[in-house]
């Protein structure tokens, strides 16, 4: 059985507590309600997660990501991590600053959020996560350009999802 909750009779304030209290996971973006299932110590996924924050992951978050990338406006090429540092594109936040600089962020395709629910799904079946060599290598990378530009990081290393890196390698570029 599916409830499209959102849109139900029991949608409320108190069942949303309620859900998130109870859930076994959470997969959803990192706004304040993400912070519940966190509370009662439930693992949480992030989606759409802006790419140049990433370093922000390792003070708090343990779990997989699914970044939305960046692309530049002129041409819809997508930025690479080290041409998104280049550029000071990790100090923006709002939209506006990304349209200034000719850049807007692209969201997550429901077929990538698909294969990300699927990738929790058997992550969550075999309990242990191996990294590939890509999500190692982004973890690398992002080290070292933190480093480079003097951006402090948090003891926690994001797991970017194994099915986004493999399919945006441009990131590694």
């Amino acid at each position: 059985n599916f409830i499209d909750y959102t849109f139900s009779k029991y949608n409320s304030e108190f069942n949303d507590l309620l859900l998130l209290s109870n859930c076994k996971y959470y997969i959803g973006s990192d706004s304040g309600i993400s912070n519940i299932p966190r509370i009662f110590g439930k693992k949480s996924y992030f989606c759409n997660f802006p790419i140049n924050q990433v370093h922000r992951l390792t003070f708090f978050h343990k779990g997989l990501f699914l970044p939305k990338s960046i692309i530049s406006i002129d041409n819809s090429e997508p930025i690479s991590l080290r041409r998104l540092f280049k550029r000071g594109l990790y100090k923006l936040e709002v939209e506006k600053e990304f349209l200034k600089n000719n850049t807007k962020f692209l969201e997550n395709t429901e077929e990538e959020l698909l294969s990300f629910s699927n990738e929790i799904l058997i992550l969550d079946h075999i309990k242990f996560h191996k990294e590939t060599n890509e999500q190692k290598e982004f973890n690398l990378m992002l080290k070292s350009l933190c480093k480079q530009y003097g951006i402090q990081l948090g003891n926690i290393l994001p797991i970017i999802s194994k099915n986004f890196i493999e399919k945006n390698i441009y990131l590694l570029e």
